[in-house]
């Protein structure tokens, strides 16, 4: 019994990895292509943050990407004090379902940072 569940562990944990690297390396080309608007990308696994550049962006724009976010069906958190974003996929979420959900977290932060 013991063995099953390292071994679902480790598929568990090699799944949830290639879902984060998936889109750690789609936020990354985001973020060169931003001019600089994302300042920073961090997290831990399928737990993201995105720091929008308060040097280059108005106030209130991580407020702006949400509702942006929102009206393409994607929920977004952002945090109260800075301009940062959160992304918490579920740990279900698929490949065609990440991309989805990058497509429109991409468009959100396009339309409201006008890039």
């Amino acid at each position: 019994m013991l063995r099953h569940r390292v071994c679902y562990t480790h598929a568990s944990h090699h799944y949830h990895g290639f879902r984060s690297k998936q889109a750690f390396l789609r936020l990354a080309k985001m973020k060169e292509e931003s001019n600089g608007r994302i300042a920073d990308i961090r997290g831990l696994g399928l737990m993201i943050g995105i720091e929008l550049n308060d040097k280059l962006v108005n106030p209130g724009s991580a407020a702006r990407v949400v509702k942006e976010a929102g009206q393409r069906e994607l929920l977004l958190l952002n945090t109260g004090a800075y301009e940062c974003l959160r992304l918490l996929p579920p740990l279900t979420v698929t490949e065609e379902e990440m991309e989805e959900g990058l497509d429109k977290f991409e468009g959100a932060v396009k339309a409201a940072l006008e890039y």
